[in-house]
């Protein structure tokens, strides 16, 4: 199938993410100052970015990038990254997923490989439950032809 369509991609919210500050003179805060960057086919120039949500390890990200008429099966990345305004930012993590076959929309929880610089958490004591895995929340949407 070679139909094209308008896709949506929104970024709503993130979860677990490690923080990657507490090595920091500056911005050793409850967690990362997190923003997510969307690439559709390796195409960096058309990435869409959101903004930082401070030291936080569950934000809001609710960034939505249109990137108009696509064909199916175009392949979505979407990188998590902590903001260090005194210095370079530090990469998270990532995820990638394909845009659906037919029209509609959909919602999934896609888990995030952590970077190298991205160390998680030490399992938690006996008897409680260890956080859920670092992931982002996405919703995908092939629209018709405008």
């Amino acid at each position: 199938m070679t139909a094209s369509s308008t896709l949506l991609v929104c970024v709503l919210r993130a979860r677990s993410l490690p923080n990657l500050d507490l090595n920091e003179r500056y911005g050793a805060q409850n967690g990362p100052d997190a923003f997510a960057a969307v690439v559709l086919n390796q195409d960096t120039k058309g990435a869409c970015y959101s903004s930082p949500e401070d030291s936080n390890q569950h934000p809001d990200i609710y960034k939505c990038c249109e990137y108009g008429e696509h064909s199916v099966g175009a392949r979505v990345a979407v990188a998590m990254a902590d903001a260090d305004f005194r210095d370079t930012d530090d990469t998270i993590g990532s995820t990638c997923a394909t845009t659906p076959e037919y029209l509609g929309a959909a919602t999934l929880w896609a888990p995030l490989k952590l970077s190298h610089s991205a160390v998680p958490p030490p399992p938690p004591p006996t008897g409680v439950s260890p956080a859920p895995q670092p992931a982002v929340e996405l919703l995908i949407a092939r629209l018709p032809p405008s």
